[in-house]
Formats: C-alpha cells, structure tokens, sequence
C-alpha cells in the first residue's frame, strides 16, 4: 500500500479509536437518551458507535485501500476492535499503544494465513502430568486461565456468546493440542467445486486430529484396565477414551469466532466436597494412570508416531495400511457390534486377499500373533469364533452366534496387534531400503504377505531383506505392542 493509502485508512482509524474513548469517558451518546440499549454501559456504547460517521468513514477507507475478503468490510472492522480487545481495555481504563494496534489491524486486513489452534478433550483418561509432548502435537491439560484466554472468554461474554463455554468444568481435562498456520481465504470462502469421489476419511473428525489420533489408538488401551480383571473373563470388555467435541480457534481478529459447543452430553461425576454442603461436578475418568502408566503411554505414543511418519512417504506403496489405520481409529471410537466389524475389517485390510480371505487371515494372523504350535490352535479357534459372528451379521443371521463383550475385547486386541506389527516390519523395510537408497523399490503389499506365510523363496528373500529376522519369525513380541 502507498504510503498516502495508509495514512488515510490510519487518520480514519486513529479519529473512530479517539471517539470511542471520548464517548465511553463522557457517557453521552448523540441521538440517543440514557445507555439502556443492549444491556450494559459498554455495550450500548460498541453499538451505537458501531453507527457513527467515524467507524463509517473507517469501512470506506478499508474498502478503497484493502484487498477483498470473504467477510464485509463493516463485519471485519466491527470484529477487530471487540476481538483484539481495544473495548474491554478502555473499559478497565488500561493503557494502550494505538500505533501498534494499527499495525494488528492493518497486517489482519492484508494478509491472509494466520495461526489455528485445535483442542479435542480426551474423555475418560487422566495422565500423572500436565503435559506430553509428541513433537507435533501435545497432549496437556491447561488452566482455568490459560483455558479462558486461549478461548477469548472475556470478550466472548460480552460480544459473542455462542462463543462461550463452562471454562472451570472444562479445565479438568486433559487435551489434544496442535497448532498450525492455515489460509482463511479457503476457510471462509465460498467455493463451488464439486468433487464426485468419496473422501478417505474414517470418522468425524478433522482428517488433522484423526491423523493424531493414530498413534493413540494404538496403544494398549485394553491392557489399562486388567486390575479390574475377572476370573470370568466372559463378563471383561475393553475402554479406550472418547473425544466428545472439538474445538477450532482461529486468530484472526477480522472474522466472527467459532461458535462452542455445549457440554451437556460430556459424561460427569457429582462429587461430594469433604467439610462442605453440596456437590462438585468433574469429568469421569475411568483411565488415571499413574507416573509409570504416563511414562510407558509417552514412550508407546512417541515410537508409533515416529515409524507413522517415516511411513508416511511409502503411503503409495502401501495404501493398505492408511486403510486399517483408518478401520482401526473409526472401531476404537464406535460401539457394539459396529465396532467388532470395524475391527475384523481391519486386519482384513492388513492381511486379506481376494480370494480365501477367511483362511489367509486365520493363518496368517496367528502366525503373527503366536509363537508355537499350541499358542496357534488357540488363536486360529478364537479368530475362527470372531470371524463367525462377523459371517452372521453381515449375512443376516443373527441369532446363531451370540457376540459377547470378551469379542468385543478380542477382536480389538487382534486388530491393534496385527496393525502394531505391520508398522514395525514396515518401518524395519524402510529403514534398510533407505541404507541403501532403494526406497523406490520397496516391496509390494503381495510380496509382504508371502513373507508371512513364509514359503521357501520368500523365507530367504525375507533373511537378505531384514537380517536380523530370527527363526520365530513373523513372531516377534516387541512388535505387538
């Protein structure tokens, strides 16, 4: 912008910054009796000025000197003074800088990347610290005061209220955190495009969060609980965690905040206070893991994130497993029967074929899972159980084999320990491709497969690829978890 442009759109900012001030110290508002418009004094005043020749005159400049943007002019100056706080600090009488604030503005008005925050809150896990940290994401639990001030609630009461939320309830949790930097002109645009394919995304989450959540559903959710184990196993399900809303603040003060969601369906606990009358009302944590759980949660969490990302590069090579990832995530997050299908379809991504899909995953899956012969009769008959009732439910009979909550269990650990090593033996092919600069030949899915089944040729191709591979293999324990 020439420097005579900014001068008229600062002249016209700094005269509406002066009348708002005189207007607020005097209390009298031109054309108006009394400051009852809209509740209180600061109010009435935002929105009679909000009117005034001075804020009109600023939208003019903003229309002649700025680029266009999805929001009016009218709408983006209205947002930056009640979101960058100018109205609250000239309430509470604080000093400010109206140079710099100009800067904020005129930087807000002519770019168009700023800086997004996510928060999903993990329903039903507590963590022995407040903060994990996964290179690219956290997983932390933030004050009432952080909390607030991330969430802008000071100004949100006052000017955006379905922008608010109950803070002190929702400070108890512990949360997915990432941030990033995103181009708001394809957020808030409106775009016309019409795609016919299908989307490959497994839940309702944002694909950033699903994608976190990967490296969490991994781990071994079902072994948490086996202090509560029972000697009639028959009764014993699995709890993972749930994430039960998601937020999205994006800081960029000319557009309206996000809307918040409620909190009325987040499961909660009435605690009565010690020494006190009445109750108090926290989250239910049905996971607390202790300073060594926490420890072993980090370390599980940070290793499948780094083989997730050395992967990341091959995912053409192997979609397959983008799509048991996917089945894997979408099964940890739904319930019942729906989710012994999601899990069954999971190692059916990982280990099935065309034809004789049945036999390859039995086969191949206790191979897998077991070390010697006995330990594989035992998984092939409860592989064979599960794989019944999933035959029965997608055939329509439904009354034949009765699952139970221990399927439910089973086909979890299955799929979460098929999944585990997949990602281990990929990730040891990658690392000895790359030594030696071939990860442009990396194997195919189908050779892959005849490494498991571990016939003749590929049993020697199988030593040449990984040397380190023992007789046990494809058994290997440390790759299960």
């Amino acid at each position: 912008m020439e420097r005579t442009r900014e001068n008229s759109v600062w002249e016209a900012f700094n005269k509406y910054v002066v009348a708002f001030r005189e207007a607020y110290r005097s209390g009298k508002l031109e054309g108006e009796s009394g400051l009852a418009l809209l509740g209180g004094k600061l109010e009435a005043i935002v929105h009679h000025l909000e009117k005034s020749k001075e804020f009109l005159s600023l939208v003019r400049e903003i229309d002649a000197n700025y680029p266009k943007k999805p929001h009016s002019s009218f709408q983006r100056v209205r947002n930056f003074f009640r979101r960058s706080g100018f109205y609250i600090s000239v309430e509470k009488n604080e000093p400010q800088d109206d140079k710099q604030l100009f800067k904020q503005f005129s930087f807000a008005c002519r770019e168009s990347k700023f800086k997004r925050i996510l928060l999903a809150p993990l329903e039903g896990v507590s963590f022995f610290q407040d903060v994990l940290d996964f290179d690219d994401f956290q997983i932390r639990r933030f004050s009432q005061t952080e909390l607030s001030n991330i969430l802008s609630q000071e100004i949100n009461h006052v000017f955006y209220q379905n922008a608010t939320i109950d803070v002190p309830f929702i400070s108890q949790y512990w949360y997915l955190y990432y941030s990033d930097t995103i181009d708001v002109g394809d957020k808030f645009g409106v775009t016309f495009y019409f795609d016919p394919k299908v989307p490959l995304q497994f839940t309702t989450f944002s694909p950033t969060i699903e994608k976190m959540l990967h490296s969490l559903v991994l781990h071994n959710w079902e072994g948490e609980l086996q202090e509560f184990k029972r000697e009639d196993d028959i009764l014993l399900n699995w709890l993972g965690f749930n994430i039960p809303i998601s937020i999205e603040i994006i800081d960029c003060p000319l557009y309206y905040p996000s809307p918040l969601p409620t909190t009325e369906h987040l499961k909660k606990q009435y605690v009565k206070n010690i020494g006190e009358s009445g109750y108090e009302i926290r989250p239910w944590f049905y996971h607390e893991l202790n300073q060594d759980q926490t420890q072993g949660f980090s370390l599980n969490v940070n290793k499948n994130k780094k083989m997730l990302d050395a992967l990341q590069e091959s995912k053409d090579t192997w979609p397959f497993l983008t799509l048991a990832l996917g089945f894997l995530t979408k099964a940890f997050f739904s319930n019942g029967l729906e989710e012994l299908l999601w899990h069954i379809t999971t190692i059916e991504a990982l280990l099935g074929q065309h034809e004789e899909v049945r036999k390859n995953i039995l086969t191949r899956g206790k191979r897998i899972l077991a070390e010697t012969q006995e330990q594989r009769k035992q998984i092939r008959k409860r592989f064979d159980n599960l794989y019944d009732i999933r035959c029965d439910l997608v055939h329509g009979n439904v009354s034949s084999n009765t699952a139970l909550l221990v399927h439910l269990r089973e086909a979890r650990s299955f799929a979460r320990q098929i999944t585990n090593w997949f990602i281990n033996f990929l990730y040891s092919i990658v690392i000895e491709y790359e030594k030696d600069g071939k990860l442009e030949s990396l194997p195919r899915r189908e050779d892959i497969l005849r490494m498991i089944d571990m016939d003749s040729i590929a049993r020697v191709n199988t030593r040449k690829l990984l040397p380190k591979i023992d007789e046990k293999f494809p058994f290997k324990q440390d790759w299960l978890y």
